[in-house]
């Protein structure tokens, strides 16, 4: 059972500086782990990584789809002679919508959908012989396939396909993403600059270079664009390094390489962004990865480096929809050119090594409490680390850990519910889901545990929805479902950082 894990080294970083707060200053150095062909990847050339509502992590590699549960890694191949098979090796992009559906995109080939129940793929003819880079979701669940030669919409409601490449003329779309109002996409595109289109007025705005305008788009050529949480927008050219705009002043603020200055971009292409906390990470492609900081102006650069084994494994950062993700464990994965998966801890630069001996070297969730205790919850049991020693509790997977206001300590386990720990007897106490009590946990799948602002209740992330739990009455569970809870999950997931 890999649920929610990648697999990490027998010795952990425990996270013991946490008691003197996260938010301390990033130091400069990273340590990368990493995930290749010598771990059963199909190819060290990855496109794209996604880590789906049970887990499971989805790779797209130049040859073939991966599927790792923190043990094995699963391959799907293209077969010809196999309708139900991934319609081509060369995996691009990959989404998860609203409705959990696995999405697709390849080079050359389309898309297809992944049918859960079967274990098989879904195909779409419509799609054929398209390369697709982006595939997004809109405020009404309908599926936007973007590409070199696509621009359309699929319908969930009537499984309808709509092509919009005749009504929207945009050539040689390189990249996509929602912008900040509803029904509305940015399109970064090779040759013909930047759009923004909404798809509900048809209106259309086209932003190019203009070499007598300084604060124009700095290139008509395109990789990536990328929408921060304050509706920001970023854009990664193949030549002129990266380009902020303000949509609401239109004036395009321009960062790129300066021989002189080793603090700044360290090339001009750039094909990948990811905000983490309040910094970017920019991915390169042969410059390797850069972490920049908005309010000093800075980039902290990240390079191959033969004589460092724990340094990046490749300066090729993937362009592809995924190409740098942040899974639910707060691990950063970059996708890289040839050196597979490399896998950083965000608050690596504010922990520190301690070794603690582990039977299950697949981490799942680490936390240090008020009393300054560790506890480390693992694919195969709970250890608690105290003055140089460690016990071991369970034989099942532990997936969540939290504190609460109180001092008491709950964990979310995988098939054995909700559980918390009472000091006096060393032991923990079990709360599971009833099926004839509506007013019980929703399930005994939890993923996470998190306390709210008020510190009064629970949130808690099972495979059925959220429940919440008030500390007073911990024996009555409020439960929302995808049908009556209009916030998902992942808001909760965004809430905890």
């Amino acid at each position: 059972m890999g649920i929610n894990s990648l697999k990490t080294k027998l010795l952990i970083f425990v996270f013991t500086i946490l008691v003197l707060g996260l938010k301390a200053q990033n130091s400069p150095t990273l340590k990368f782990n990493y995930l290749t062909i010598d771990q059963g990847l199909s190819s060290n050339r990855v496109y794209s990584v996604l880590q789906d509502r049970e887990g499971f992590m989805w790779i797209g590699t130049s040859n073939g789809l991966n599927r790792y549960d923190g043990y094995q890694v699963k391959h799907y191949y293209y077969d010809a002679e196999n309708p139900y098979s991934i319609n081509s090796n060369e995996v691009y992009t990959l989404f998860e919508d609203s409705d959990f559906n696995i999405w697709v995109g390849t080079v050359g080939e389309g898309i297809c959908k992944y049918d859960r129940e079967k274990d098989r793929f879904i195909r779409y003819a419509e799609f054929s012989k398209q390369s697709v880079r982006n595939i997004i979701e809109d405020e009404e669940k309908n599926i936007w396939i973007f590409g070199e030669g696509s621009f359309s919409k699929f319908d969930k409601k009537t499984n309808k396909i709509q092509k919009l490449s005749e009504k929207y003329p945009i050539k040689r779309i390189q990249t996509a993403c929602r912008a900040s109002q509803p029904n509305e996409f940015w399109l970064g595109t090779a040759e013909n600059g930047l759009y923004l289109v909404n798809v509900k007025t048809d209106a259309v705005k086209h932003y190019t270079y203009n070499k007598n305008k300084p604060n124009s788009l700095s290139s008509n050529n395109i990789l990536k664009v990328y929408l921060d949480k304050k509706g920001l927008l970023w854009i990664g050219t193949i030549d002129a390094g990266v380009d902020f705009l303000n949509p609401q002043t239109e004036v395009f603020t321009n960062y790129r390489h300066e021989e002189s200055n080793p603090n700044s971009l360290p090339i001009n292409r750039v094909q990948a962004f990811l905000e983490v906390e309040s910094k970017l990470w920019i991915g390169t492609e042969n410059g390797g990865l850069s972490v920049f900081d908005p309010l000093q102006k800075t980039f902290i650069n990240y390079q191959y480096n033969a004589k460092n084994p724990h340094s990046i494994s490749s300066n090729m950062i993937s362009a592809g929809q995924g190409g740098l993700y942040i899974d639910k464990q707060g691990r950063i994965l970059v996708c890289t050119g040839f050196g597979g998966v490399n896998i950083i801890d965000k608050y690596h630069e504010k922990i520190a090594k301690s070794y603690i001996p582990l039977t299950n070297s697949t981490v799942n969730a680490i936390i240090v409490d008020s009393k300054k205790r560790v506890w480390i919850g693992t694919e195969g049991n709970l250890v608690k680390a105290e003055n140089n020693k460690a016990v071991s509790y369970f034989n099942f997977p532990v997936l969540a850990i939290a504190e609460d206001k109180n001092g008491v300590i709950w964990i979310g386990t995988w098939l054995n519910g909700l559980q918390f720990y009472d000091e006096k007897s060393d032991k923990f106490i079990k709360i599971k889901h009833n099926p004839n009590n509506t007013n019980s946990l929703g399930a005994d799948n939890i993923t996470w545990i998190q306390q709210s602002k008020g510190n009064e209740i629970l949130y808690i992330g099972t495979t059925a929805g959220i429940s919440t739990m008030s500390l007073k009455n911990t024996q009555h569970f409020t439960n929302y479902k995808e049908s009556n809870c209009s916030q998902k999950i992942d808001f909760f997931m965004d809430y905890k950082y």
